[in-house]
């Protein structure tokens, strides 16, 4: 029976039914996910418990090779190791070795800033230049805290992001697989 049947006006063409599921408009803050690796966070993707082992060494690797190194290249070179120990390289894993060498590489641009401008200040004579040698260090301290923080949240399984970067690498395409 339909419901002019029933006594009942008939619906017009743009009720739906009862029993359809009708859908909230999107916020206008809720973006699509653009990018590889925020398609893949927005998607839900949950990492197995090798991918998030994956993940922590991209960014302890990166940590200890500050220590060794005292900063330099070769913190941006190990996270790639984790590529040459991968079984799968998912986005998650992929995401966080893009995230440490972005950051290594960030960090390695600024302590080669911080020595020229030191290097400067010590030949045009100022006394402080050598006291200013210590800011060095600072680098090179935040690269492996903040690296085994992010990469202690990635080992739980977390996308967790680094500070400006993370916010860039979720939006990009890979270049490292």
């Amino acid at each position: 029976m339909s419901s002019e049947d029933q006594g009942g006006e008939k619906p017009s063409q743009n009720q739906l039914p009862d029993h359809a599921p009708i859908a909230p408009p999107p916020a206008p803050h809720q973006e699509r996910a653009a990018g590889y690796f925020a398609g893949a966070k927005a998607g839900g993707q949950l990492p197995g418990p090798e991918q998030c082992q994956n993940a922590f060494f991209a960014h302890f690797l990166a940590a200890i090779a500050n220590v060794v190194c005292c900063g330099f290249v070769l913190p941006i070179g190990a996270p790639l190791l984790v590529l040459l120990f991968s079984k799968q390289k998912t986005a998650f894993e992929l995401f966080h070795i893009h995230q440490s060498v972005i950051f290594q590489g960030a960090l390695f641009v600024i302590q080669v800033a911080l020595q020229i401008w030191i290097m400067v200040l010590s030949i045009a004579g100022v006394s402080l230049a050598s006291l200013l040698n210590v800011l060095h260090v600072l680098p090179v301290l935040i690269a492996v805290v903040y690296a085994i923080i992010v990469g202690m949240a990635a080992r739980r399984g977390e996308w967790s992001e680094y500070f400006f970067i993370g916010e860039k690498v979720l939006k990009m395409k890979p270049f490292i697989s």
